[in-house]
C-alpha cells in the first residue's frame, strides 16, 4: 500500500492509470434483496427500470421519496433470486427502513450485508487480465453486467464498473476472504489509498452519495439522467414530482466538474462559488491530483453558470467549469 508520502501516492497513481491498482473500501454499503417479489418491489421504489432486467445486469439508480427528494444513490446487480444494492457508507440505516416501510406482502427479505461482504475496486488497463487470467471470468463489456465466481470455496461477485473513469471492477466478497483477495490482487495491482481513488472519481465526474448528493436534492440535479432515471418504466415513489421535472425541462442548479487551474490545495467542501460577486454554488467535493497537481472538484452550481467553460471566483482562485 502506498506509505502516504507524495512520492508513494504519484507511483501508486502511475500504476493505476497505467497498469493497474485496486482500493479496499470497506465501508461500502451492500443491501442484499431476496425473494420471488424482490425485482418488483425495488423496481416501484426507485428510478430505474429494473423488471427488465436479467440476471448478470445491473443499473444506476436513485431511491426518492414521495417529494421526489433524493434518498439514496447507487447500484443495483440483478441475480436470477436475489438483487445486491450498493452505495456510499452509512446508508443502510437509511435506505433499510425506507424500504421496509413500503413492504407489505411482497415475498422480499431484506438483508443488511455491509459487514459481512465488503466491496474493493480495481482498475487500470490490466484490471481486465487479473479478471481473466486470476478468476478465469469473461465479463460483458456492457458496464455493470457482473458475474459469479469462487476463491477457496468462497463465492464473490465481479461487476464492471467505470466509476473511475477507467476499465474497471468492483468486486463484493465475503470479508473474511480479504486477505486472500490482497495476495491475489498484488501479483498485479499496487494497492492505493482514498487520495488516489477521490481524484479519479472526481476526474471521472462520479458522486457520491452524502458528499456530493444530499437528501435535498432532486435526483435530475445530479445530472445522471440518460444512467439512472426511467422516465417511460410508469408509477414508483416520487415519479410524479421527478416526471414534473422533467416535462418542465429544468432544474435550478447542477452538479458539475470543476478545474481551479490556479489552486494550490483542493479547496474544502462548502467552499461558495461566485460570479460577478454573486454567490451561485458550493464545492463538493475535491481533490488534487498526486501526479501533476491539479486540482479538481464537484460542485453544485445554479444553472444559468453551469455550461461548460463558465469561469467562476472562489477564495482559491477562478475556476472553470468543465
Amino acid at each position: 500500500m502506498t506509505d502516504g508520502s507524495a512520492s508513494s501516492r504519484k507511483a501508486a497513481y502511475r500504476e493505476a492509470t497505467q497498469a493497474a491498482g485496486f482500493f479496499c473500501c470497506p465501508d461500502t454499503t451492500l443491501i442484499e434483496l431476496r425473494g420471488k417479489d424482490c425485482k418488483s418491489f425495488l423496481h416501484n421504489l426507485c428510478t430505474a427500470d429494473i423488471n427488465p432486467l436479467q440476471a448478470g445486469e445491473g443499473c444506476e439508480l436513485f431511491f426518492t421519496n414521495v417529494q421526489g427528494k433524493t434518498l439514496g444513490y447507487g447500484w443495483a446487480f440483478i441475480d436470477a433470486s436475489a438483487i445486491v444494492v450498493s452505495t456510499a457508507s452509512g446508508q443502510a440505516s437509511t435506505l433499510l427502513p425506507h424500504l421496509d416501510r413500503y413492504l407489505i406482502r411482497e415475498d422480499v427479505q431484506l438483508i443488511d450485508r455491509s459487514v459481512e461482504w465488503q466491496q474493493w475496486v480495481l482498475c487500470g488497463p490490466q484490471a481486465e487480465f487479473f479478471c481473466q487470467d486470476h478468476l478465469n471470468i469473461r465479463l460483458d463489456p456492457k458496464n455493470l453486467s457482473h458475474v459469479r465466481t469462487s476463491i477457496d470455496d468462497f463465492d464473490i461477485r465481479v461487476c464492471r464498473t467505470d466509476f473511475l473513469g477507467l476499465p474497471g471492477f468492483a468486486i463484493q466478497f465475503e470479508a473474511t476472504l480479504g486477505d486472500r483477495l490482497v495476495a491475489l490482487l498484488t501479483t498485479i495491482a499496487t494497492e492505493c489509498d482514498k487520495t488516489i481513488f477521490d481524484f479519479l472519481r472526481i476526474e471521472a465526474g462520479s458522486p457520491l452519495f452524502g458528499t456530493d448528493i444530499t437528501a435535498q436534492n432532486f435526483p435530475q440535479e445530479i445530472d445522471r439522467d440518460e444512467r439512472a432515471i426511467s422516465f417511460t418504466k410508469g408509477c414508483y415513489l416520487g415519479q410524479e414530482t421527478v416526471a414534473r421535472i422533467d416535462a418542465v425541462g429544468q432544474v435550478q442548479q447542477l452538479l458539475r466538474k470543476l478545474h481551479f487551474p490556479a489552486a494550490k490545495q483542493a479547496p474544502s467542501p462548502g467552499a461558495p462559488l461566485q460570479s460577478d460577486g454573486q454567490n451561485v454554488g458550493r464545492v463538493t467535493s475535491a481533490s488534487q491530483s498526486p501526479e501533476d497537481g491539479r486540482v479538481l472538484a464537484l460542485g453544485m452550481i445554479r444553472r444559468a453558470q453551469a455550461t461548460a467553460g463558465t469561469r467562476l471566483q472562489s477564495s482559491d482562485g477562478d475556476l472553470e467549469v468543465l
